[in-house]
């Protein structure tokens, strides 16, 4: 990560330098200089870079290795980020919808709790410091003593409708697809689709570490850990496998 942020950083100075810098030399040498001065970084010296800059009419003003293939993982997302900003906007929000079917009497729901998700990547995480993790169920909590109701006598129900039932693509990693990274693209969402899962790393080199905890529940009824002890200071070299609509994960 920290690598990745890096090297994201040091082109886009490289191309505002090279941009800014348009009064002495033409903006085709400019871009050129920088991008050298980036392919000499020792992050890059084993690395493979597709490039290209064209102005607004289309014309390419320069480009390195733009029709080769890559893989580009992580930094794709620059690509979605843009895309997701220009088609719904900067001040575009994703509703989550909460419903319910049934009557209420007594302060009690005869009928089920909906949930209707429409993609927000953000409910239930943790990374905003403004907003608790739980914001989302205290606010549900307030709907519903607005309405009179205090229990519930039916089911909380989650819908994915407005997502295809397919999460992942074709092709994706099966050692991927167990592990936060690739939880795939669901309409509702929690926690980033990401639990924990915490081992107790005791006892000795080669002994199999059963799971201690996962928080929050990783809704799998069994979770099968093959995990074994590794030499002091060898770090963390598991990886979860299990896929989307799966009952078991093993690790």
């Amino acid at each position: 990560m920290t690598t990745i942020t890096r090297t994201l950083l040091l082109i886009t100075a490289c191309i505002f330098a090279a941009i800014g810098s348009t009064q002495s030399q033409s903006l085709q040498s400019s871009l050129q200089q920088a991008f050298r001065r980036f392919m000499s970084d020792e992050q890059m010296k084993y690395a493979m870079v597709g490039f290209m800059v064209q102005d607004t009419a289309g014309n390419t003003i320069f480009s390195n290795s733009e029709n080769v293939g890559m893989a580009p993982a992580s930094t794709q997302k620059i690509v979605t980020a843009a895309a997701a900003l220009g088609k719904l906007s900067p001040t575009y929000r994703f509703p989550t919808k909460v419903a319910y079917n049934g009557a209420i009497t007594n302060s009690a729901l005869n009928g089920d709790l909906l949930v209707y998700g429409s993609g927000d990547p953000t409910l239930g995480t943790w990374r905003y410091p403004s907003q608790p993790d739980t914001t989302f169920f205290f606010q549900v909590f307030q709907a519903l003593q607005a309405k009179g109701i205090s229990s519930i006598k039916g089911d909380v129900v989650g819908s994915n409708n407005r997502f295809s039932v397919q999460p992942i693509p074709d092709g994706w990693i099966y050692g991927d697809m167990g592990n936060y990274y690739g939880a795939g693209t669901w309409a509702l969402n929690y926690h980033e689709n990401q639990y924990e899962a915490t081992f107790n790393a005791s006892g000795k080199m080669g002994d199999t570490l059963a799971l201690q905890k996962a928080e929050p529940e990783p809704g799998v009824y069994a979770f099968n850990s093959f995990i074994k002890l590794g030499a002091s200071g060898s770090g963390d070299n598991s990886v979860i496998h299990s896929a989307p609509y799966s009952s078991m994960a093993y690790a």
